[in-house]
């Protein structure tokens, strides 16, 4: 992504990466075989957020009790967090695809594009729900996997290339 370039040992790097995506990886399949066996699985699987439905039930006497205030603290500064590193990431490599000497003349007017799309952009959660069937997967299936393949031909083409002609 981006800190890579920023650090000096790529072992170290490839080593905390990977064991970010196992934690990951293990708290995901926790939650959701948690909600599979507390739900079943098609009552999971027709839930919008089935973590938040299953942290209801949890009642461990008057100390315990109403614990899904603390799931959704924890949701919300997850979500903005990973928000704020992904437009991190972007206005940085904006910044270096158009040449600027600094990312911080960016920042502004990204923001406020941002702000006057996020509402406009989904106008209700069916829409939403619409649009990420009919739309998402092919999106999603044209730029993370088709167009990594073009780019990888490309670069092997253009390295393929080179050695010829040096």
């Amino acid at each position: 992504m981006l800190f890579p370039k920023n650090t000096g040992d790529d072992k170290e790097v490839i080593k905390y990466r990977l064991k970010g995506y196992l934690l990951g990886t293990m708290s995901a399949f926790i939650a959701l075989l948690m909600c599979i066996l507390v739900f079943g699985s098609t009552v999971t699987a027709n839930l919008r957020f089935p973590l938040f439905v299953s942290t209801r039930e949890i009642n461990l006497g008057v100390v315990f009790s109403r614990i899904e205030a603390l799931f959704v603290i924890i949701w919300m500064t997850t979500n903005f967090v990973s928000t704020f590193f992904y437009f991190y990431a972007g206005v940085v490599g904006l910044s270096q695809l158009l040449g600027l000497k600094s990312y911080k003349t960016l920042v502004l007017p990204l923001i406020l594009i941002v702000f006057a799309y996020s509402d406009i952009i989904f106008k209700n959660t069916p829409y939403q729900i619409e649009w990420d069937i009919l739309v998402w997967t092919p999106v999603i299936f044209t730029y993370g996997l088709i167009l990594p393949i073009v780019l990888l031909i490309v670069s092997k083409l253009k390295k393929a290339g080179q050695r010829k002609k040096g």
